[in-house]
């Protein structure tokens, strides 16, 4: 099990690799950069993701969809609906993803 140092770096990631992870990431945010970071260090990708993560500095990709789109979860559908109309509706996100994405599109067309 790895023991953690008064510093804060755990036992595979010395401090000062894990401080020029963290600022060769926050330069290029993505995917690219982590595989080359793990290439470097000779860890695994995500090993290197779950470090960024504990630093709070990882920022998750969005996955492509099979129509090469991103995924859009409906909560960020209806939250964008409740911030634009003004008006909370509790119920709004039982309704499915194609109605929210017809009702969010009539009100951005709309706006």
């Amino acid at each position: 099990m790895p023991q953690s140092t008064v510093s804060g770096a755990i036992a595979g990631y010395p401090e000062p690799v894990v401080v020029r992870m963290i600022e060769e990431y926050q330069k290029a945010p993505n995917r690219e950069t982590v595989e080359d970071l793990a290439f470097e260090y000779d860890k695994p990708v995500r090993g290197v993701i779950a470090k960024l993560v504990q630093a709070g500095v990882y920022i998750k990709q969005a996955r492509p969809t099979k129509s090469n789109g991103n995924v859009v979860r409906k909560a960020d559908i209806v939250s964008n609906i409740v911030e634009r109309t003004g008006t909370e509706m509790p119920s709004l996100e039982k309704a499915s993803k194609q109605d929210l994405e017809k009702l969010w599109a009539f009100i951005e067309a709309s706006c």
